[in-house]
């Protein structure tokens, strides 16, 4: 995964949930070159808008980067390793950490920790399954559609207001 963080300065056409000018961050996909140039075309789907929250950034290749940082309610890891590793220590106790790269490794009880699946596989989609069948994880459910008015699905999907995934039945 790359990392990338800016402001958005064109739209490609059918570009829904930004506009020019947004502050945003997001991952770009593994296939993708330039995370690190002046200017990065990325699919919307990748990006989130930056929050207002977000006041101070650290250099994580620095020592002891967490003494620096202190306690916090999330960490979303995109890095794994040794970061990882040591992001336990700073989630306040009813805070999360989540990781796109493996599950975290914690034995912390206080604090929810989830692997969040970038890019599926079939081993992980089974593993998914399997928590949705033990009641484990509930998947939200925003809309369900016809297929022969998937249009209309993916129009309601692209605008605010549907919450979790839209369905297509056939």
């Amino acid at each position: 995964m790359k990392e990338v963080a800016g402001v958005v300065v064109e739209l490609g056409f059918g570009t829904a949930g930004v506009a020019v000018g947004d502050e945003v961050y997001g991952l770009a996909d593994a296939y993708r070159d330039g995370a690190a140039a002046g200017l990065v075309a990325i699919e919307a789907r990748d990006i989130a808008p930056k929050t207002a929250s977000v006041d101070h950034v650290v250099a994580l290749d620095q020592a002891g980067w967490e003494n620096e940082i202190g306690e916090v309610d999330l960490v979303f890891d995109t890095i794994g390793g040794d970061i990882l590793e040591r992001s336990p220590a700073i989630v306040r106790p009813g805070g999360a950490l989540i990781s796109v790269v493996v599950a975290p490794p914690t034995t912390r009880t206080d604090i929810k920790s989830l692997a969040f699946v970038r890019e599926q596989s079939g081993s992980q989609l089974r593993e998914i399954a399997a928590l949705v069948d033990a009641g484990q994880i509930r998947p939200q459910v925003g809309a369900v559609y016809p297929l022969a008015r998937g249009r209309e699905a993916f129009a309601a999907k692209s605008a605010p207001g549907i919450p979790g995934r839209v369905i297509l039945q056939p």
